[in-house]
């Protein structure tokens, strides 16, 4: 018999809300939509950034320059980005997670 009270813990929502109860930068799951449909991720959380506050951090594939010859005109080179351990969905949620938790 239980007190009543529910144990389970819910998984944070962004790196912020993980800096709540971890100071130490390194990956940490996080669930942006919380009971939502799309599953958690794993993801970087940097808790050395932007004051302390946990930034969130996406790696993808294009991490390193590219240098473009012959392409003068600014914004005249378009280079797909692929998103590693999440889905468009997923990061998408992300952007919907309040500033502060």
């Amino acid at each position: 018999m239980g007190s009543g009270h529910n144990c389970r813990q819910s998984t944070p929502r962004s790196c912020s809300e993980v800096c709540k109860h971890h100071s130490r930068s390194g990956s940490y799951r996080i669930d942006p939509d919380g009971e939502g449909l799309l599953a958690p991720f794993t993801v970087y959380c940097d808790m050395n950034d932007k004051e302390g506050v946990g930034q969130t951090v996406i790696g993808h594939d294009s991490e390193s320059r590219k240098l473009v010859r012959g392409c003068n005109r600014r914004g005249g080179y378009l280079r797909d980005t692929h998103y590693t351990g999440a889905s468009l969905s997923q990061l998408a949620s992300l952007t919907k997670v309040p500033l502060t938790l």
